[in-house]
């Protein structure tokens, strides 16, 4: 499923706070990409209401074997900010992004119970 269809099926499907492409934060000082979640902090979500993220392969990654150096600023920050893993969603073309994603919760968020979801697209 291309990109596109999959934001518009999501958008049916929840309450889309926000897109973030995280290319766009990528090669800029981190707290640009803090800044941006802490304007989505809310006390509490709803249920449908996601925040979306989108992880390109292109990323930039320090080692060949860890995850993108941005899915671990997203995790830190999200874990900072309280915004709970149920309401967070990124959608990638990276393969290992769902194994990526628990790497990166395993050593920054251990309290959370629930990974981050994550839906793969071609």
């Amino acid at each position: 499923m291309s990109l596109e269809k999959l934001k518009q099926d999501l958008q049916k499907q929840y309450q889309v706070i926000n897109f973030i492409d995280l290319l766009d934060y990528d090669h800029l000082p981190k707290g640009k990409l803090y800044t941006a979640l802490r304007k989505l902090h809310k006390e509490q979500f709803n249920d449908n209401e996601r925040i979306i993220f989108i992880a390109s392969d292109s990323l930039k990654k320090s080692f060949a074997d860890q995850p993108h150096d941005i899915l671990t600023i997203l995790q830190q920050y999200i874990q900072h900010h309280d915004i709970p893993h149920f309401f967070v969603i990124v959608l990638s073309n990276i393969k290992s992004i769902a194994q990526d994603l628990l790497y990166v919760q395993k050593l920054y968020n251990t309290q959370e119970p629930n990974p981050i979801g994550c839906i793969y697209y071609d």
